[in-house]
Formats: structure tokens, sequence, C-alpha cells
């Protein structure tokens, strides 16, 4: 008797506290909108472990504020709307342990990538701010680098509203693009053979 009369204390006393801190209690399911941009649908927090497919995918991820190639194994070559979904959702798990991060945290700073001529053009939903500086750029860095795996993109741009935006090099330059490789050289781990994209 004197702990179910503990148990109905302690259930009283957790609803209470639970309506003191501004928490409302509902007594049914009720559905949440996912925020902007149409790839943040197709991410998760964390990806699945990448399958062991026949098609080498690279992504260009941050280990000690460089960038670092890390090599998936997919089913088929990525689309670059693929890449780049595969980019935002960030390290598995694996990759995680091994002290592996991304810039790119939230999965919903782009709307689209469109090729045309040998260019890709990434349309931002939001410009890429933090408050670090250097995240900025590696988060810019990886978008980059990582498209440039692609062998039909030799060089990226960004819009926001259908306007060009000027994104900041590895020098901290403003530069409108198209920017390739070499705008991003110094950033790119040096433990990571063959890391460097081509272009």
């Amino acid at each position: 008797m004197k702990s179910a009369r503990h148990v109905s204390a302690l259930l009283v006393l957790s609803t209470v506290l639970l309506a003191g801190c501004g928490v409302p209690i509902e007594t049914r399911p009720r559905a949440i909108d996912p925020p902007h941009g149409p790839f943040q649908a197709l991410t998760s927090p964390t990806p699945a472990a990448p399958t062991a497919g026949p098609v080498a995918e690279k992504l260009f991820l941050v280990k000690d504020d460089m960038l670092l190639a890390v090599t998936r194994h997919v089913n088929h070559p990525p689309a670059a709307d693929a890449l780049i979904r595969d980019l935002l959702a960030g390290p598995t798990d694996a990759e995680r342990d091994a002290g592996i991060t991304s810039a790119l945290l939230g999965g919903n700073v782009v709307d689209q990538v469109d090729i045309a001529g040998g260019r890709a053009t990434v349309d931002l939903s939001s410009t890429i701010e933090s408050t670090a500086r250097n995240d900025e750029v590696l988060a810019y860095a990886q978008l980059v680098c990582t498209l440039l795996t692609r062998p039909d993109i030799s060089g990226v741009t960004f819009t926001s509203e259908g306007q060009t935006v000027a994104v900041p090099r590895a020098d901290g330059s403003l530069s409108a693009g198209p920017l390739n490789a070499t705008d991003y050289a110094g950033l790119i781990a040096a433990a990571s053979p063959g890391a460097s994209p081509t272009r």
C-alpha cells in the first residue's frame, strides 16, 4: 500500500514538473512537419552503414579541421542529388567513432543541384553561416570537393533565390565561382591518398 502511494505521488509530481517546464502533455500522437529543403526528407541524423556495392562513392567530410575523403561503396553510380543527400546525412556511426564529423550540420542548406556544361549550380535554401569562420569555409569546401568527384563536373557555383552567391575559399577570400579543387587544396588532409579532386 505504501509503495502504491509512492508511485502515485511520483506520477503527480512528474506531471506537475512537466507542466511547469512548459512541456505540454498530449494524449495522442501528432504529425511533425519536416524542416525546409527537399534533401531533408532524404536524410537522417545518422546515415545507415553503407552497403558493400561495386561502385565507389567519395564524400568529403571533416577530421581535425581538415577535409577528409571518405569512400563508401554503393550499388549504382550516384546522381548529383544522391551524392549531396549522402553528404548532408553526415558520417556513419563507424566514421563518427573514428573522429570524422561534418561542417554541414542540419542537412537543409541545399534546395537543388543542376549540372550543365560541366558546371554544377548548387541552389542554397539559406546561406551557410557559422560562429566559427573555418566551419563556414569547410562547409562550402565539402560541397565543392564532393561534387568534383563526378567526372561531368569541373566547377561549382552557388546561388540563392536566383542570385549568384560569393562564398569563401580556403584563403578566406570570396568568390562567385565557378569554384574548383585548387580553391580548397590547402584544406584537404594529406593523409587521404588520392583524396584531392582532379578538377
